[in-house]
């Protein structure tokens, strides 16, 4: 399983991420010369990190800062996955309806399925429990 991208459906808000081939960095960096002396933690790397998580269908944590901010009810995230078989997964994961997930899978990577209706999603809206089910077996997660 390697990560290919995440994006959401408000993209000037929360810009695509590419997931390249080999090593990944993510870099934060301050580009106000003002702010270059405070401090260079909390500038989004863990966030980043936990995005990955809830698209992954972690499980839903009442701190974490997209359920103690209205501002993240109406965002969507989505998650493209390349399998071991060289296909791909999409992960739907609304903020709203963070109990359930969707899927689809496609064979051509960076795909934009923001706008994509229920029906053409090979599942929809999947309860946690089965989400989590179907996910492990679209990844063919066999080692975990």
């Amino acid at each position: 399983m390697k990560l290919s991208k995440i994006y959401s459906n408000f993209p000037r808000r929360f810009r695509t991420v590419s997931i390249n081939e080999g090593l990944n960095v993510v870099l934060g960096r301050i580009k106000e010369v003002k702010a270059r002396d405070k401090d260079t933690h909390n500038l989004g790397k863990t966030l980043f990190a936990q995005m990955i998580d809830f698209c992954l269908l972690k499980k839903r944590d009442a701190d974490f800062f997209l359920y103690n901010n209205d501002r993240f009810d109406d965002f969507v995230f989505f998650l493209e996955v390349e399998t071991h078989a060289g296909e791909y997964v999409t992960v739907r994961r609304s903020v709203n309806e963070a109990s359930k997930g969707a899927f689809k899978r496609h064979k051509t990577p960076d795909q934009d399925f923001s706008e994509l209706p229920e029906k053409k999603w090979d599942h929809w809206n999947l309860p946690f429990d089965k989400a989590k089910e179907v996910l492990d077996g679209l990844l063919d997660l066999t080692v975990l």
